[in-house]
């Protein structure tokens, strides 16, 4: 998605080399700059493939789906908030790897894990939902990305505040409330949460 946002990172791509290595970017620079920045996430997907896949099994889909997503993601939120303020073209950088890391827990264990965790007679539903629910999250992330909202160079590092709000303020209430509703009421809801 950061696709998006060419403009106002390339400003502050430069600004970044020139506050760093004293060296303004020119096109050749700039296309370098931003080929190295579109395949790192590639990158990272196939590392997770062999680190985070059979973390899968060690950790627990839940511990690698709800735990691990949380924690990477915060940390991805916090590189690329901290590149910004700090104008280190480097953090942002290890927050597009971090991104790439999430890759393979968004594509495929967030949807084993919702498959094995709905009733059976839910089963199709919940994982095509959650499909769809990412992708109209990506659809509003596109729409927050225009220049006149936060698009702009003064404005991008606020849709990383925003996702690090969003993965950290979980209503609990509403989440036992929906385990209750799918599992039963005697479910044991000590198990969906970090003790």
């Amino acid at each position: 998605m950061f696709n998006f946002l060419a403009v106002p990172l390339q400003n502050f791509y430069n600004q970044s080399m020139i506050a760093h290595y004293d060296t303004p970017l020119d096109d050749t620079s700039y296309s370098i700059i931003i080929s190295i920045m579109a395949n790192v996430p590639t990158f990272a997907s196939v590392i997770s493939i062999f680190w985070l896949l059979p973390k899968m099994d060690t950790i627990g889909r839940k511990g690698a789906v709800l735990h691990l997503k949380s924690l990477l993601m915060i940390l991805a939120s916090l590189c690329f908030i901290g590149s910004k303020y700090l104008s280190s073209i480097e953090l942002f950088l290890v927050g597009r790897f971090i991104l790439g890391l999430l890759e393979v827990i968004r594509v495929i264990m967030t949807k084993i894990y919702v498959s094995e965790c709905s009733p059976s007679c839910y089963r199709g539903f919940f994982t095509q939902s959650t499909n769809v629910l990412l992708y109209l999250v990506m659809i509003g992330g596109m729409m927050l990305m225009q220049p006149s909202l936060l698009g702009n160079d003064g404005n991008w590092q606020y849709i990383a505040v925003l996702t690090l709000v969003l993965t950290i303020n979980k209503d609990k209430d509403l989440i036992v409330k929906s385990i209750r509703t799918y599992q039963g009421k005697d479910a044991d809801i000590g198990i969906f949460f970090v003790r």
